[in-house]
């Protein structure tokens, strides 16, 4: 079961610009499925990391906010309030710590699928170019490279308990992962 943490959400990014001392970052990833589509947009070019490549809306916890809130504040945001959804059609999903090469976690990641929503998504100044995609096009799409793995299993309806990843020393792919799953009918 999710403990009262798990509410929480988290966006699939990590600092390269951390120094000792910093904190884990906590964010939010909320998927959002349709007719057997997954929404993706492309990260803005200035972003620091995963920009010009395929995403879904996420981002990191604000002060006093829960992770469910965040999901729905990061979706209104990055798809321009083009997407309604609202707070009890997001489906916790599991989590994921995200770590460097050394074993310095990076982010803790709240995961989320919502197939209850309204409207169409609309480019933002964070996300660009909104797309349906089916399931089997994720492998040829630009991603970040622990997104292939792990979308692909929540597509499925799987959900990721205490999973984790960790990088290589350049960031540019994953070293190695954890990702335990419990199938959930869909």
């Amino acid at each position: 079961m999710f403990s009262s943490l798990t509410k929480n959400c988290f966006v699939i990014v990590f600092n390269q610009n951390r120094t000792k001392g910093d904190i884990m970052k906590i964010g939010v990833l909320v998927l959002y499925l349709r007719k057997g589509k997954i929404l993706l947009c492309k990260k803005w070019t200035g972003a620091k990391i995963g920009a010009n490549k395929w995403n879904s809306y996420g981002g990191e916890l604000e002060v006093g906010e829960d992770s469910a809130d965040a999901g729905v504040r990061e979706t209104h945001e990055e798809s321009n309030w083009g997407l309604n959804v609202k707070k009890r059609h997001l489906v916790p999903k599991g989590e994921i710590t995200f770590y460097d090469w050394q074993n310095t976690a990076l982010w803790f990641v709240y995961l989320f699928t919502c197939t209850e929503f309204e409207g169409e998504p609309l480019e933002s100044e964070e996300m660009k170019t909104p797309t349906w995609f089916s399931p089997a096009e994720i492998p040829t799409l630009d991603m970040l490279p622990a997104d292939k793995i792990f979308i692909p299993m929540l597509i499925a309806g799987d959900e990721i308990r205490d999973g984790w990843v960790r990088f290589s020393k350049d960031m540019t792919a994953v070293e190695d992962y954890h990702l335990p799953t419990t199938l959930i009918a869909v």
